[in-house]
C-alpha cells in the first residue's frame, strides 16, 4: 500500500485480493481498523474477512491511527496473509504472526543471501511464521530480523521441504525429529531430511497431499532453516543434513492451479 498525501487527505494504494491496487482517500488519522473496514466495503467483503495490515513486516494494531505509523512523507503498507483460512490445524501457540508474509502480491525477486547460500523469495505464496523464537538456545541460526538481502553472522540457509497438510502439522509441532508413522519406513526413521533451496522441486510432493478450503485446492510447503556446516549438497539445489540440523520455520500455503 503505497500513500500519498493531498488536502488534508491521505491516498492509500492497497495491493491485495484480486486488483492490483486499490486506492482509496480517507483522513490521515484514520485508525487501522476503520482503513480495514474500507478496503473490505470496497471489495465488497463481509467484515471478518481476516485482513491484516504490516508496515516494514511489523503488524499494525487495529486501535492504532496511521498516522503514527509514518514519520514520512511516503510508506509503504502491506496485506499479510490469514491463520485462520489455512492453520486451523494448529494452535495459536505455535504459530508467530511476526513471520507471516504475503508474497503472492511480491514483486521483488531479488536474489539473497541466507547462511551463504542462495536465497530465493517464495514468490507466490503464503507464508505463515512458526514460534521457534528462543527454542535452540540463541537466535542467530534465524538471521536478523526485518527486510535484508544479504546473510547475517551465524546465520543457517532458507531450504524449502514439499509435505501435505497433516504431515505439516506434525512438523510444526515436534520439528523432524520424532520419526511419527508417515516419516517411518519399515518402522525406520532416516537420518537425514532431503530439502531443497529450488522451491519448484517441491511441486511433486506437495501436490499429492493438498488441502481444500471453500472449493480451493491448497498445497504446502515447509520452510526450513539448515546449518550450512551439516548440510550436503546432493545437486541440483538439493540438500541431505542430520535431522538435528533442519529446522522448520515457516509453513507455505498456494492454491493449485485449475483445470476446466
Amino acid at each position: 500500500m503505497r500513500k500519498e498525501r493531498s488536502r488534508g487527505c491521505a491516498k492509500y494504494a492497497f495491493g491485495a485480493f484480486s486488483n492490483p491496487y486499490l486506492v482509496l482517500a480517507v483522513p490521515p488519522n484514520i485508525i487501522v481498523a476503520e482503513l480495514k473496514d474500507r478496503i473490505l466495503e470496497e471489495h465488497k467483503l463481509l467484515p471478518g474477512t481476516g485482513l491484516r495490515v504490516a508496515h516494514a513486516h511489523r503488524e499494525l494494531d487495529d486501535h492504532l491511527p496511521l498516522s503514527t505509523c509514518s514519520i514520512l512523507p511516503e510508506i509503504t503498507l502491506d496485506p499479510l496473509p490469514c491463520p485462520r483460512r489455512f492453520m486451523s490445524f494448529l494452535p495459536a501457540e505455535l504459530l508467530d504472526p511476526d513471520w507471516d508474509r504475503d508474497y503472492t502480491v511480491a514483486v521483488d525477486a531479488t536474489i539473497a543471501s541466507r547462511g551463504g547460500r542462495e536465497y530465493k523469495r517464495p514468490i507466490g505464496w503464503w507464508r505463515f511464521g512458526l514460534n521457534v523464537k528462543g527454542k535452540h538456545g540463541n537466535d542467530k541460526w534465524l538471521g536478523k530480523p526485518g527486510p535484508r538481502n544479504e546473510s547475517s553472522k551465524g546465520e543457517w540457509m532458507v531450504t524449502y521441504h514439499g509435505t501435505s497438510f497433516k504431515s505439516a502439522a506434525s512438523i510444526a509441532r515436534h520439528g523432524y525429529y520424532s520419526g511419527p508413522e508417515w516419516m517411518r519406513i519399515d518402522s525406520y526413521v532416516p537420518p537425514c531430511v532431503w530439502s531443497t533451496s529450488n522451491l519448484a522441486v517441491t511441486d511433486s510432493y506437495s501436490a499429492k497431499g493438498h488441502y481444500m478450503h471453500e472449493g480451493v485446492s491448497f498445497k504446502v510447503v515447509m520452510q526450513n532453516r539448515v546449518d550450512p556446516d551439516h548440510a550436503t549438497n546432493q545437486g541440483g539445489g538439493i540438500f541431505t543434513a542430520p535431522r538435528q540440523y533442519v529446522r522448520p520455520y515457516a509453513i507455505l500455503v498456494q492454491p493449485m492451479p485449475h483445470y476446466s
